[in-house]
């Protein structure tokens, strides 16, 4: 094993020097470390080390490195493992705040410059961009969770960057070992393994949830772990605001939906809006607003009656509002024709939602629409009580229709999501005044919450077509 001053390139010179000692004071500072008498600064090798130093240096000839900082930053603190070793790497898992449920296809990197700050409100978060901070190496979660870094540098408090979409967390990893697997544990350190539970340990996407009678869907988000504190009004700054539309509210009390509705340029402000099942409606102002807040690239999650969202003009074509005849029990199957989906099966199995791979077994379900076509990927599918297919579950990218310009097809920076399911029936503690978060219910995820926190978390990714197969971004 050899390290090398400047990245992992062939070490001549003075660099040689550098990279014997290192090889065996692999704790040194970095390449910028003072060796004004290299026999001295021997004394605490062992006597061949100091026989091997003495071989390339000339006793009389002083050295005086300055003290600068290595050029390459982190990269100083990369090695080149011999012949038969593992390479240097960290094993773990990604969380979600709760440090209990696993995260699929979130980025993990270790990153070589300060981060950028995460943007708040629309903008077009491809798959294909960058990442902030010049990763030296990346890596994507798979359906149990895990990923794998190699070629990590070592030493201590090596920074390590957690992200999915506009969640983004950075740790420091206490101490990594050369050529070997350092294995985080998913219990005793789990706090370097989870995303952010509040704002101050990193960066949670900005969510307004249009809190509807019949859909806690704020209490999933509670359940994931998010900080008490986060959960305000429009006027706080919690990275959960809500607007009352006849379910739960805030104290002091939230604006009403509609204020919400009203203000594209309010919409823009927010990365996600949430519109749970309610008794409500829109115009088709109100409608037209959330069809130019995703084509921007914001991202909505709507569920059961907010289908009325959907049909509109934007969106009309690919989805067939026919309702199916369906009754309890209601076992779907997950769409596996496309790699998200394959994975989201396996992940469901890992997580104990399903008990054969594939399958899902829903609770307050109803049959809103008959079936959906491309461009529109429906994830959960089942069959009505005439043996006709029933799609549960889907989400499609914006703009819908993309337009095509001389230089080719402009890009789908939005997603949508639509669920035809509640969270639970249990998700509110019974008799508690509707205040949010005290109203919520705790305990263990629920199969069908744990459907729709991987939706959640899908939904705040980047954007990608969803017939390809998930990518770390390209290095810098």
């Amino acid at each position: 094993m050899s390290r090398a001053c400047l990245g992992n390139e062939p070490t001549t010179g003075l660099a040689s020097i550098c990279a014997v000692a290192l090889g065996v004071l692999l704790a040194a500072a970095g390449c910028g470390t003072v060796v004004r008498d290299p026999i001295n600064a021997a004394d605490d090798l062992s006597a061949a080390a100091r026989d091997l130093t003495m071989s390339f240096v000339d006793p009389d000839m002083s050295l005086d490195l300055s003290e600068a900082p290595c050029p390459e930053g982190l990269k100083c603190r990369l090695v080149t493992c011999g012949e038969g070793q593992s390479p240097t790497a960290v094993v773990g898992k990604v969380f979600a705040p709760n440090g209990t449920l696993p995260i699929y296809n979130a980025l993990v990197y270790i990153p070589n410059a300060d981060l950028d700050p995460v943007e708040t409100g629309v903008s077009c978060d491809v798959c294909s961009a960058h990442a902030s901070g010049k990763p030296i190496v990346a890596a994507l979660t798979d359906s149990t969770g895990s990923f794998r870094l190699e070629n990590v540098p070592i030493g201590d408090d090596v920074p390590m960057v957690i992200q999915m979409g506009r969640w983004r967390r950075q740790v420091l990893l206490p101490h990594i070992e050369p050529c070997v697997d350092n294995v985080l544990d998913p219990k005793r350190q789990v706090d370097l393994q989870r995303l952010p539970r509040r704002k101050l340990e990193g960066n949670i996407p900005l969510m307004a949830i249009a809190a509807g009678v019949y859909d806690p869907v704020e209490c999933l988000l509670h359940k994931l772990g998010i900080d008490d504190k986060e959960f305000t009004n429009s006027t706080g700054r919690g990275r959960v605001q809500l607007y009352d539309q006849g379910g739960t509210n805030t104290m002091p009390a939230a604006d009403p939906a509609s204020v919400l509705y009203n203000d594209l340029r309010r919409m823009r402000q927010y990365d996600v809006i949430i519109l749970p099942c309610s008794g409500s409606t829109s115009t088709p102002m109100q409608q037209a607003n959330l069809a130019a807040y995703t084509d921007a690239g914001g991202r909505v999650f709507a569920t059961d009656l907010s289908m009325h969202w959907l049909k509109q003009p934007a969106w009309d074509g690919p989805i067939d509002w026919t309702p199916p005849s369906i009754s309890p029990p209601y076992n779907t199957l997950v769409d596996q024709s496309f790699p998200k989906g394959k994975a989201f099966a396996r992940w469901l199995l890992t997580v104990g939602a399903s008990q054969n791979l594939g399958s899902l077994t829903l609770t307050e379900a109803y049959g809103r629409l008959e079936s959906t076509t491309k461009p529109v990927q429906r994830w959960l599918w089942g069959r009505d009580l005439n043996a006709k297919e029933v799609d549960y579950h889907f989400t499609f990218n914006t703009p819908i229709h993309p337009a095509r310009t001389d230089a080719g097809v402009n890009p789908q920076c939005g997603r949508v999501l639509y669920s035809s399911f509640h969270v639970a029936a249990g998700a509110l503690k019974q008799g508690a005044p509707r205040i949010i978060p005290g109203v919520c219910a705790d305990g263990e995820l629920t199969p069908q919450e744990k459907a729709l926190a991987f939706m959640l978390f899908d939904l705040t990714s980047c954007v990608q077509t969803d017939d390809e197969v998930p990518v770390p971004p390209p290095l810098m």
